[in-house]
């Protein structure tokens, strides 16, 4: 029995089998226009197919903008990139800065910070937002500094970033 078992491990080894795992490549016709077109998108057209991203800063000339209002205007900035993008019914986005520690919505964000200091407990929290992203403060926060129980005190800027991600059959099947 461990004979043949070892023999035919050695035929299939020998006989070039294959398995093909690449969805795109399994499932489309061989010489189909689209793995040709596919192959020009990726190879040749100088396009890039990473999806876009909006980065906002959000800053008051180095000064400490650690409270309600500046959140408030992040939240304002992003109805903004939101209302922008509305229009566009391939592409949906995901949002990733100091909004995400109300779950980037606007109405809960005024109904649950009425002061500078309800601001701060929220955004303090460590080690994930509220919808279990992981904190990094440094990619939300420029230059912020925290006291010994890791309360923020100060931070000179928002980092807000908008990626989009495109909803296009032509794109997806690419990748």
């Amino acid at each position: 029995m461990s004979v043949s078992s070892v023999l035919l491990i050695l035929i299939g080894f020998l006989s070039n089998f294959y398995v093909e795992t690449d969805e795109v490549d399994l499932w489309t016709p061989y010489h189909s226009k689209a793995l040709q077109n596919g192959q020009w998108l990726r190879d040749q057209s100088g396009f890039d197919l990473e999806p876009p991203s909006i980065q906002v800063i959000i800053h008051d000339a180095g000064e400490n903008m650690i409270g309600r209002n500046s959140v408030d205007y992040s939240f304002q900035v992003m109805d903004v990139v939101e209302e922008a993008i509305k229009d566009y019914d391939f592409l949906s986005y995901t949002i990733h800065g100091v909004v995400n520690f109300f779950n980037n919505n606007h109405t809960l964000f005024l109904s649950t910070v009425k002061s500078d200091e309800d601001a701060i407990h929220a955004m303090s929290v460590l080690p994930f937002f509220p919808n279990g992203m992981v904190i990094d403060r440094n990619k939300v926060f420029g230059f912020p500094i925290q006291d010994h129980s890791d309360l923020l005190i100060s931070a000179q800027s928002y980092m807000v970033s908008v990626k989009l991600n495109v909803i296009s059959p032509v794109l997806t099947s690419v990748s």
